[in-house]
Parts: C-alpha cells; structure tokens; sequence
C-alpha cells in the first residue's frame, strides 16, 4: 500500500501510481480537494483534504487518513510541497522525491528555506532523485543521505511515436497545416523562460516565413502570459505567429509531438523534464538550454542541440538548423 503525497493534477504522480496499481500495488494519491474532481485512473484512490483549515488543520486530516489506509510507504513529491507535509505527518517509512527548482533553486532563495529542505530530506528514510544533478543536489543538502537511488519519469514508447496521419490531423484540427512548427510545450511560467524564444523569433521567421510558435496554455501564469505579449508586441511579432492550445488529452500530447517541427525547452534548471523524453520518442528534434538535465538525453548536435544559456542568437540558429534538415536526415538523427 503506496501513498503518494503532493499535487494530484500532476501528470507525473498520475503516471507513476497508475504504473505502480498496474503492478498490482494498493496505490493513494492524498491531496488537495482545490482541485476536484480528479481523473478517475484504474487502481488508484484519491484521498483529498482541505487545505482552508491552514497547516495544521491539513496535516491532521492527513494523519487521519493515513491512520485510515495504512500504508507501508509513503512517497512525497516535490520537497516544499509534498515533502512538508510527510515531515510534519511524522509518518514512516518516508520517501522524498525532488523534481527540479524545488532541490536546485528554492533552497538557495533563504536560509530558512535551506534548512527546511535540510530537514525534510535528513528525516526522510529514502530519497529519489529524477536525475543525477539533482541527486548531487539532494546528497549535499541531506549531508550525505545513506539511501539516494536515482530514478527517472517512465514514457509509454509506443504511445509516444511518430505517426505520420497524428501529424496530419493534428495539424487540421488546430490549424496547422502548411505551418512550420516550433513547439515549446512546458507550462506558461516564468521558469521556464519561453521569453528568450521570442527574442529568437524574429531571426527563426526571417529565415523560415510559415514558421508558428506553439504554446500550451494549461495551467498557465496570466500575468507571465500578458507580459509574454506585451514582448511580442515589442519585437512586432505578428499575433498570427503565436499559437496558445489550452487542454490536450494524453492522445493529443502523443499526437502533438508527431505535428511539431522541433521542441524548444528553455529553463535555466530543470529535472528530467517529460517533454523531453516524449518528443525524442516520437523523432522530434530538441533545442535547449545547456544545462547538466538535458545533457543526460541529449547529446549535441547528434540527437538534438544544447545552446549556452541566454544566447538567443545561437538558438535561433539552432532552431532554423533542425527546420532546413530534410526530413530522412532527422530520422537518422
């Protein structure tokens, strides 16, 4: 019995207890009621609580339905979030996964909150990194942590591959056809930068004039999102060239990959971002930043192309590079 403690709306936690319930384990995601209803996903239970009691009136309803469900684990993910409430639901055995900004950014923002990180991770029984920076991070925080096994987030490969009639009618669907598609698919907010793409863009759309930028909008920040056409406006990017997709199913994201043109991802830190893994998949070349994350996956200029941080120059070139190849040459690639 596995109790997974953080975001329920997460992909991530979805995936991971759906692929642990088909395995026969009892699987719990216990989370906020913010955010109900929740995807009904086979072999798993939602448990939510809720969070307007504050902290402590959250984390006795916690302790109630654990004491309920009995678990022989429980899995917190993203320390600040999931990895609080494990520490203060004194709950053992504790495992605690880090997913990025929560193990290499938020412990450098104060003192207070490197020695709440500190903490969570000392008391925790486990530790599971989703990438070996990331594992460094978490060893040097914890002061060497006796149990760190390095794990990364499953893709279904046969769902994520190239289908030539996806592309084909996911380009109708959204208007896409005859399009050129620079696809950056990570979560409209600040983090992940998708600024210093715009700032390419007028370099990509001269050197390719059917080129869209694709967003998705699902969960985004609205204020990132006005500042983000506040820029463009700046640098006259026509509104025709920006493409914002609200929802997509777990079909459509699979489809996405195949109608793109190439996948740009743009955070300065990162985990092993899913997109990733999905796009190379399904063959869709990556540009990024050159961070330690993406260069577990990609090495450059063979299965994709690492850009120094904010050289947006070199991304543009980049970017047009993977457009201009032929299509058999990014099969090879």
């Amino acid at each position: 019995r596995i109790v997974f403690l953080g975001n329920g709306n997460s992909v991530h936690i979805q995936r991971l207890s759906e692929g642990l319930a088909l395995k026969g384990h009892a699987a719990f995601i216990v989370t906020t009621s913010k955010f109900e209803p929740y995807p009904a996903i086979p072999g798993v239970v939602f448990r939510t609580y809720d969070e307007q009691k504050g902290m402590l009136g959250k984390v006795s309803q916690i302790r109630s339905i654990l004491a309920e469900i009995k678990p022989d684990v429980i899995h917190s993910h993203f320390v600040n979030h999931g990895g609080v409430i494990g520490l203060l639901t004194g709950y053992h055995p504790h495992l605690v996964s880090a997913w990025g900004c929560d193990i290499l950014n938020i412990p450098r923002s104060s003192k207070k909150m490197y020695w709440l990180t500190k903490l969570i991770l000392k008391t925790a029984d486990g530790l599971l990194p989703i990438s070996n920076q990331i594992k460094e991070a978490m060893i040097n925080i914890s002061s060497g942590h006796d149990f760190v096994e390095t794990y990364s987030w499953g893709i279904d490969v046969d769902h994520f591959s190239f289908s030539e009639e996806s592309r084909k009618t996911f380009r109708r669907r959204f208007r896409l056809e005859g399009k050129t598609v620079v696809f950056s698919p990570r979560t409209l907010e600040p983090l992940y930068r998708h600024e210093y793409l715009l700032e390419a863009w007028p370099k990509i759309k001269a050197e390719n004039e059917s080129a869209v930028l694709v967003f998705l909008g699902k969960n985004s920040d609205k204020n990132y999102v006005d500042g983000l056409f506040k820029k463009a406006a700046e640098l006259n990017i026509s509104r025709d060239d920006i493409v914002i997709i609200e929802t997509l199913s777990f079909d459509d994201l699979a489809a996405s990959y195949s109608a793109c043109d190439v996948l740009v991802t743009l955070p300065h830190t990162d985990g092993t971002p899913m997109t990733v893994l999905e796009a190379l998949s399904t063959e869709t070349l990556v540009v990024g930043f050159d961070i330690p994350s993406l260069r577990e996956w990609i090495v450059n200029n063979v299965n994709g192309f690492l850009v120094p941080l904010a050289d947006t120059d070199m991304l543009a070139r980049n970017v047009v590079q993977v457009l201009n190849l032929p299509a058999e040459r990014k099969k090879q690639i």
